[in-house]
């Protein structure tokens, strides 16, 4: 069995995509087609003015009090091995 090295390439050949506008790679390019936006102004935000600080909201299942930016990734990162055709287990 070969050992794999932090410097081995990587190459998966599939796409994830989680967006304001979509939780998949077809609902975003749909969106994006359609010329949807999912930014949004924040308002009652202490201490900043309303109208001035723009969000993308993005909603999925809450896991295990995981960052949300990892659970995006992680989202993006399974429909990508999906779409590779890369079953893990």
């Amino acid at each position: 069995m070969k050992t794999v090295s932090m410097r081995d390439p990587v190459v998966i050949t599939g796409i994830g995509m989680v967006a304001s506008v979509g939780a998949d790679r077809e609902a975003v390019w749909s969106a994006v087609q359609q010329g949807e936006s999912g930014m949004t102004w924040l308002r009652g935000l202490e201490g900043i003015p309303d109208d001035y600080v723009v969000a993308a909201p993005v909603e999925l299942p809450e896991k295990n009090r995981q960052l949300k930016s990892l659970r995006l990734a992680e989202f993006a990162a399974e429909e990508a091995l999906a779409d590779a055709r890369i079953d893990l287990e």
